[in-house]
């Protein structure tokens, strides 16, 4: 995937709900220690305007751009699985 279609994908899966993308354990978790809520990470997904490959893991994407509900600068790492369905894997400050 390009990263433009990443992005679309990622916009695509807030429009449709939560049956179409989900929370990882690991972002559940990440998101208490550093308290943020879920509208942190929608907020950031929706504003996001780049898209780039994870170096670290394959297959993960770092989404940016966007902002949390105090528009701090909030990355937030996904996985897009062949379903289509997109894990939100953890957020980055």
């Amino acid at each position: 995937m390009t990263p433009q279609e990443v992005l679309a994908a990622v916009k695509e899966a807030l429009e449709r709900g939560n049956g179409a993308y989900a929370l990882s354990p690991h972002c559940r978790k990440q998101m208490k220690a550093r308290g943020f809520l879920a509208g942190d990470i929608t907020r950031a997904l929706t504003g996001a305007t780049n898209a780039t490959v994870d170096d670290e893991i394959p297959g993960r994407w770092r989404i940016s751009g966007g902002t949390d509900t105090e528009e701090e600068p909030l990355t937030v790492v996904i996985e897009i699985h062949s379903n289509g369905h997109i894990e939100i894997i953890t957020p980055l400050k």
